[in-house]
């Protein structure tokens, strides 16, 4: 009896580690990601169709009257010069609103590299973005309009421990700067640096700010005026 019951746990152990060795875990090796002047995004957006493009315009910073974005060839305009649309959320909820021509919707917004107040009512980088069918669009800042660098990763669902171990970077511009940190929009870490002699920043800040999975982690440096530069993160296990 003693050997049949050994036997039955052996085969249930291994039942077990067949079942967690299914589970899918995505392995994720240090990774440094770097943004400079005028590509820090402000909002992302996918383009969830089978078939047509999803194009972004933006004008005046992003308060222009007539930025006719189009979803397969499907005008969608935004009026964005008025209090209706001057921030992230306001612009995030009337992108993820966009159709095509049969009046389907399929278009997600990632909004976890800002946060929802920030004003887009001239702040945006004057453009044209363009996602294909399963890629995403980044819209970016624009570096001496906000007077910040910052830099983003989505992190996946599957990735587990993941911590933001480092903040580094030269964000050009005037007197001192603040290094926030915000997982999920949410701030988790700030601190000052100290511009030099010469009015520059060195930013060289050992962290360990754990991110959540499935969600955004975005580190921003703010400065009195901002110009050409740029802020990194080294992400780790």
């Amino acid at each position: 009896m003693k050997e049949i019951r050994k036997c039955f746990g052996r085969r249930v152990l291994a039942a077990l580690l067949v079942l967690l060795m299914a589970v899918p875990v995505a392995s994720f090796a240090a990774e440094n990601v770097i943004e400079i002047a005028d590509t820090s995004p402000a909002l992302r957006v996918y383009n969830g169709y089978t078939s047509g493009n999803v194009v972004i315009v933006i004008a005046t910073g992003g308060a222009s009257a007539t930025m006719t974005n189009t979803v397969d060839s499907q005008d969608n305009v935004l009026d964005g010069s008025g209090a209706t649309y001057d921030t992230i959320t306001e612009i995030a909820s009337f992108y993820g609103a966009m159709t095509n021509s049969s009046g389907v919707a399929s278009v997600t917004v990632d909004k976890d590299c800002s946060l929802d107040a920030d004003s887009t009512d001239g702040e945006l980088l004057d453009g044209t973005y363009t996602a294909t069918p399963g890629t995403w669009l980044e819209i970016p800042w624009d570096t001496s309009d906000v007077a910040f660098f910052s830099v983003y990763k989505p992190i996946s669902t599957y990735e587990r421990g993941v911590y933001v171990s480092k903040i580094t970077g030269v964000p050009g511009g005037t007197h001192n700067a603040t290094v926030s940190a915000y997982v999920a929009q949410t701030l988790v870490y700030q601190t000052g640096v100290a511009s030099n002699t010469a009015g520059s920043v060195f930013i060289d800040l050992d962290t360990n700010i754990p991110c959540t999975r499935g969600r955004g982690v975005f580190v921003r440096a703010a400065r009195t005026t901002a110009t050409t530069g740029s802020i990194g993160m080294t992400l780790s296990p």
